[in-house]
């Protein structure tokens, strides 16, 4: 009984032993080809450095820490570039090709003609208020609100009503007024007592002034329009 325990103790004491080195033989390898590379890269730099010939397989590897990058081979860039960016010309430029249709050498390119600016987008024409800034009304006019009307909530329309008044009495007025503001006033030879229309000119302003006799109330409306 006890040689048996004997036994069995020497061979459980040889496997371990056995495990061991099998595990340490396996991790040199392992090791060694990590840092040394595969065995026929090995052999190569072996024979290599033998006859004194460069050796056309890579260093090893490093085991551990940064590695460096290799060279760039040598030659034009285009090559190394991938193959669907390869002849295509940067955007903008136009593309020449390599040789001419007759075989000879390829044309210049044609050099882009510069484009004519765009033009510039008209201003807006100036409102009433603009055109008018510092008139100076003359008495007994009133304006009269019309909001609903496209022109006045554009501010391109006026109209004020007076009493008490007659219609060349505020085409005159109207008429001194815009002269005042430096207009050039037209159309008092034709006022009447039932109507009159003034234009009145400054630079690129120009404003039309109409005065009329309202029958049914006997009030004088003025009406302004830029």
């Amino acid at each position: 009984m006890c040689h048996d325990l004997a036994v069995r103790d020497v061979l459980v004491v040889v496997f371990w032993l056995w495990l061991l080195v099998a595990l340490g033989v396996y991790g040199y390898r392992i090791y060694r080809r990590i840092t040394q590379g595969p065995k026929a890269e090995r052999e190569a730099r072996a024979r290599a450095a033998a006859t004194g010939e460069p050796s056309a397989v890579p260093p090893p590897r490093r085991a551990f820490g940064r590695t460096e990058p290799p060279p760039l081979p040598d030659g034009p860039v285009e090559p190394r570039l991938p193959r669907s960016l390869q002849g295509v010309a940067p955007e903008g430029v136009p593309e020449v090709p390599a040789t001419a249709p007759d075989g000879g050498a390829p044309a210049a390119p044609t050099p882009l003609e510069p484009t004519a600016p765009a033009p510039a987008a008209p201003s807006a024409a100036p409102t009433l208020a603009e055109a008018l800034s510092g008139i100076q009304m003359p008495d007994g006019l009133l304006p009269v609100i019309e909001a609903s009307l496209p022109d006045v909530a554009e501010g391109r329309l006026a109209r004020f009503s007076a009493t008490g008044a007659t219609v060349a009495q505020v085409a005159e007025a109207m008429a001194a007024e815009l002269r005042r503001l430096g207009y050039a006033v037209d159309g008092l030879d034709t006022v009447t007592p039932a109507r009159a229309g003034l234009s009145a000119r400054r630079d690129d302003l120009a404003v039309a002034a109409t005065v009329e006799l309202d029958d049914a109330t006997g009030a004088v409306l003025l009406e302004l329009r830029a």
